[in-house]
C-alpha cells in the first residue's frame, strides 16, 4: 500500500470494507423513506467515504458517494 493511501486511510478514520477496500460513513440524514423495494424504513441520504484499490492500476482512488 502506498504512502498517501495509508495517509488517506488514517486521516479520514476510513475502516476495512467487507468487499475490499475502505470506507467511512460521514453523514446520515434524519429524513426516512420507505423503500418498497427493500420493504423497510431507510434514511433519505447517507454520505461515504470509499477507498477502492483497482488492480493494474498504478494508483489509488478515493469516492465520495
Amino acid at each position: 500500500m502506498k504512502n498517501r493511501a495509508r495517509n488517506l486511510i488514517e486521516s479520514l478514520g476510513l475502516s476495512p470494507h467487507p468487499e475490499g477496500g475502505y470506507y467511512k460513513e460521514i453523514y446520515r440524514s434524519e429524513s426516512t423513506v420507505h423503500s418498497s423495494v427493500a420493504k423497510a424504513t431507510r434514511n433519505a441520504l447517507t454520505d461515504i467515504y470509499f477507498l477502492l484499490f483497482l488492480k493494474n492500476f498504478p494508483r489509488s482512488v478515493i469516492c465520495f458517494n
